[in-house]
């Protein structure tokens, strides 16, 4: 068998001498030949940095980046809807001075209608005894001369559910009782970082925020609003600014973020409060630095108080192509947010009466938790 690697002798390349220079002429010549016609299509048909190829690109990239931000996952969270799960909510109080006869009182979490059934709770001190108010439940804590620091914790076992508005608009029912005509005022009235008769706040909504034909839309432009106007700003923390400097300066946390959009649902004639308590964070985030958050609820009278949270940490970049691609803010983080679940509590209740002199105050507010 022939090896057609091997090196042909004298006698064949002697023999095909003539032939395969023919050959080589020929091919020399088609191969310019093409080459020419090439060269010419190209200076006829193609340009430098080409508008119309460069379009093509963008819009290749923009197909690309929404087909990937209208399918992000929502996220799962660590508690899941309806899943029973223990916690533990902790403070640390220090008593400055010379004081006795100290009454610590603290808000504890209770059931919520279709929204958190709470059992099994244990209260480190042991409280003295419990207070029923009109807001809730407060375990009052007697401590006869404190000194330095006392730890304070709320212990339980707890089931929670989020009442938002696709699970509202699946239900398509209210489940919580029809706010009679006072109430509703109550829930559209100018409070303590709720600024509802701020001119600035006011002339916004008016030039800013579209009124659509039913509250949901309208609501979900306020939520866009808030999205595109403020930016999360861990430096704001503790700073407790309310709705009419978070609009001005257009930064803040949680706080901000709720106050401003229940302030703005205000003005609109929609009744908005702001919730206080935890959200159980994913399971991609860590868990050990939850200090609370803030929200808000929004009323319909067709589906009662819904869910809405605000707060956001989405950087820039991805807010400005959220736009470009017309994807609402509101989509796109309900989508996200889908299954988040909270924990109601107002865990900035806590008073002191006590005798004598100096201050008292609070730090290191937690909350550990796992399922059971």
């Amino acid at each position: 068998m022939k090896n057609s690697n091997s090196i042909p002798n004298d006698i064949e390349i002697e023999e095909n001498t003539t032939e395969k220079s023919s050959k080589k002429t020929t091919i020399i010549m088609v191969i310019c030949f093409c080459v020419f016609i090439f060269g010419f299509m190209c200076l006829l048909f193609c340009k430098p940095n080409n508008s119309k190829v460069k379009v093509r690109k963008e819009v290749k990239v923009e197909r690309a980046e929404a087909k990937n931000l209208s399918k992000i996952p929502s996220k799962t969270p660590v508690i899941r809807v309806g899943e029973k799960f223990k916690f533990k909510i902790s403070r640390d109080v220090f008593f400055n001075g010379n004081m006795n006869n100290v009454y610590l009182t603290i808000k504890v979490p209770q059931d919520e209608k279709n929204r958190q059934k709470i059992s099994n709770l244990k209260i480190e001190p042991k409280p003295q005894r419990f207070v029923e108010k009109s807001d809730g439940k407060y375990a009052v804590i007697f401590l006869r001369a404190p000194r330095g620091k006392t730890h304070v914790s709320i212990e339980g076992e707890a089931v929670v559910r989020t009442y938002n508005l696709a699970i509202a608009e699946k239900i398509n029912k209210n489940i919580d009782k029809v706010l009679t005509e006072e109430e509703k005022q109550s829930y559209l009235k100018e409070e303590e970082g709720l600024d509802t008769t701020s001119r600035l706040i006011n002339m916004s909504v008016k030039t800013q925020i579209p009124t659509a034909t039913n509250d949901v839309d309208t609501v979900k432009n306020i939520f866009d609003f808030v999205f595109e106007h403020m930016t999360y700003d861990k430096m704001e923390l503790n700073k407790n600014k309310g709705a009419l400097r978070a609009f001005q300066s257009g930064r803040g946390v949680c706080e901000e973020f709720a106050d401003l959009f229940v302030s703005l649902c205000r003005v609109k004639g929609i009744p908005a409060k702001v919730v206080e308590g935890f959200d159980l964070p994913f399971l991609d985030e860590q868990k050990d630095f939850y200090t609370g958050h803030t929200w808000a609820e929004v009323y319909f009278p067709e589906y009662g108080w819904v869910t809405f949270d605000p707060t956001n940490s989405v950087p820039q970049k991805i807010k400005k192509q959220l736009k470009k691609l017309e994807i609402t803010p509101y989509d796109f983080l309900s989508k996200i947010t889908k299954y988040k679940t909270y924990l109601i509590l107002d865990s900035k209740m806590i008073t002191a009466k006590y005798e004598g002199s100096g201050s008292i105050s609070s730090k290191n507010l937690k909350i550990d938790y796992d399922k059971i």
